[in-house]
């Protein structure tokens, strides 16, 4: 009887020790899984890093552009005020031109009355 007893214990440890390499299996295949988990989420991190760098470079090119932009808008802005400037001066040099043949004219105009009028003075005395 005593052999059978531990020949039923033997057949229990047995049982216990393939459960529990059956939970070891298992526990093995879940840290299996979980470790996959964990690279697939570490390359989904590097590729959300890499766009979000690839984004910030794209800013910073637009960034760029708009104040090359702004730039070429504030040289185009100066250079039309140049013109301007240049515009206005011609017309300055117009009009002084204008004013010294008025002058010249009238200055001539006066002289030549002057002198008519001293000739008809001359010619009454």
């Amino acid at each position: 009887a005593e052999s059978w007893t531990l020949l039923a214990e033997s057949w229990t440890l047995l049982a216990e020790s393939w459960t529990l390499l059956a939970e070891s299996w298992t526990l093995l295949a879940e840290s299996w899984t979980l470790l996959a988990e964990s690279w697939t989420l570490l390359a989904e991190s590097w590729t959300l890093l890499v766009e979000s760098w690839t984004l910030l470079v794209e800013s910073w090119t637009l960034l760029v552009e708009s104040w090359t932009r702004v730039v070429e808008s504030w040289t185009l802005l100066a250079e039309s005020w140049t013109r301007v400037a240049e515009s206005w001066t011609r017309v300055a040099e117009s009009w002084t031109r204008v004013a010294e043949s008025w002058t010249r004219v009238l200055a001539e105009s006066w002289t030549l009355l002057a002198e008519s009028w001293t000739r008809v003075a001359e010619s009454w005395t």
